[in-house]
C-alpha cells in the first residue's frame, strides 16, 4: 500500500516558508524559464507560429499544485479545532474533496460539512506566481481565476445557498510592484472585488462571502512572510494597501461568517 505524505506545512500559521520551499525553487524556474524563452527567440521560427509557444508550463503548474496542497493543509489545520472532520484531514488524506453543487459533484479545498447542515464552509485556494513572458507581469490568469470562482460560487450556492464560501489568492510580493502606473496586485482587485461580500442567502450567488488577496514575499531577508488584504477595501495603484492582516486572522474572520450566518438560520 502506498503511504500517504501529508503535506509539509509551517508551524508558524502566519508564515508559508516551508510551503513555498516545498513547492519548488520559484526564482530557479522562472530564471531557466527566461532562458528559454530567449534561446527560442533566436530560432527561424516564423512569427505566426510564436503565439502558440508557452515555456515552462508544466513545472510552473506543477509548483502551483504542490503550493496550493500545502495552502489547503495549512488552512484545514488552522480551522479543524472549530470544525471537527474538515478536509482535508489530518493526515494530508481528501485534498479536494467533492460536495454536491448545481452542476453535480464538485472538488473543494478545504471542505467542511456535515449530515445536519451539509456543505457548512468551503475555502478555494488559488496562486498566481510566475511573470507572464510576454509581458512580465501577473496578469495573464487573473481573469481565467475569476471565472472559475465565479463558477464555483455560483454551482455550490444554487444548490446549498447557506453555505459560506471564502477564496483566498496569492501572490507574490513582486505583483505590487511591477508597474509605476498600475500594478498586478491592483489589476487583481479590480477583477476580483466584484466575486465577493455575499453577506445574504439572497445576494447573488456567483459572490464568495469573503475574500483576501494573500501577499507573500521571496527575498532572503523576508522569504515566506504573508501578509492578507480583504477585497472589500480598495487596493493603491502600486504598492501594497495600508490595512493588512495576518493568515490567523483571516482564518478567526471565516469562522465569525460562519457562526453569523448560522446563527440567523
Amino acid at each position: 500500500m502506498k503511504t500517504r505524505i501529508r503535506p509539509p506545512i509551517s508551524e508558524d500559521i502566519d508564515s508559508i516558508a516551508t510551503e513555498l520551499r516545498y513547492a519548488g525553487d520559484r526564482e530557479m524556474i522562472a530564471s531557466v524559464n527566461e532562458k528559454v524563452t530567449e534561446f527560442v527567440k533566436n530560432l527561424d521560427i516564423p512569427p505566426e507560429y510564436r503565439s502558440y509557444i508557452e515555456f515552462g508550463r508544466a513545472v510552473k503548474h506543477r509548483f502551483a499544485h504542490r503550493l496550493s496542497t500545502c495552502l489547503a493543509q495549512k488552512i484545514a489545520e488552522g480551522l479543524r479545532p472549530r470544525f471537527r472532520g474538515i478536509l482535508p484531514d489530518e493526515t494530508g488524506a481528501k485534498h479536494e474533496s467533492r460536495s454536491a453543487s448545481a452542476s453535480g459533484m464538485k472538488k473543494l479545498d478545504v471542505n467542511y460539512s456535515n449530515a445536519q447542515i451539509g456543505l457548512g464552509l468551503g475555502v478555494s485556494v488559488k496562486t498566481l506566481n510566475f511573470r507572464d513572458e510576454g509581458t512580465g507581469r501577473f496578469t495573464k490568469n487573473v481573469k481565467r481565476l475569476d471565472g472559475e470562482l465565479r463558477a464555483e460560487a455560483q454551482d455550490y450556492h444554487q444548490r446549498q445557498p447557506y453555505a459560506v464560501l471564502a477564496a483566498l489568492v496569492f501572490m507574490p510580493g513582486e505583483a505590487a510592484r511591477d508597474s509605476q502606473s498600475r500594478s498586478s496586485l491592483r489589476h487583481a482587485w479590480e477583477v476580483f472585488e466584484r466575486r465577493t461580500g455575499r453577506r445574504s442567502t439572497n445576494d447573488d450567488p456567483s459572490r464568495f462571502e469573503r475574500m483576501w488577496l494573500c501577499v507573500y514575499e521571496t527575498t532572503p531577508e523576508a522569504f515566506g512572510s504573508c501578509r492578507c488584504f480583504n477585497v472589500e477595501n480598495e487596493f493603491p495603484s502600486t504598492g501594497i494597501p495600508d490595512v493588512a492582516t495576518t493568515l490567523s486572522n483571516v482564518l478567526l474572520e471565516i469562522e465569525a461568517e460562519f457562526n453569523a450566518r448560522n446563527k440567523s438560520r
